[in-house]
């Protein structure tokens, strides 16, 4: 859960600081995880749609694909079988296209 403490760069030259952090606003948050149909289906709220691509790593292994279905679903693929989902929540991020930027999914509690 976020608690949004904004922390601040620390390095002397602030533009070194590659992360912006935001201490208001909607963010995207996870309300469901769907392992039944053998990929791995994201339900919340908040989901970034045009012009991103969405992200997903399980046990520090990432999806092959993530594919935004709705500003609420978003399903995973992994072409060599889903990583053992008992062993860790899964991370949730999107990506603007042409941009390093990531936003990251809360889980809900």
């Amino acid at each position: 859960m976020h608690d949004k403490t904004v922390y601040p760069c620390a390095n002397t030259d602030t533009s070194k600081c590659k992360y912006k952090q935001l201490t208001s606003g909607a963010f995207p948050k996870v309300t469901a995880l769907d392992f039944t149909s053998g990929d791995l289906v994201i339900t919340g709220t908040g989901f970034f749609t045009n012009a991103y691509k969405a992200n997903v790593s399980v046990s520090g292994i990432e999806a092959d694909t993530g594919t935004i279905n709705s500003a609420t679903k978003v399903t995973a693929k992994w072409i060599k079988g889903m990583p053992p989902k008992a062993v860790d929540i899964p991370i949730l991020w999107f990506n603007k296209t042409g941009t390093k930027d990531r936003h990251y999914a809360l889980v809900a509690d």
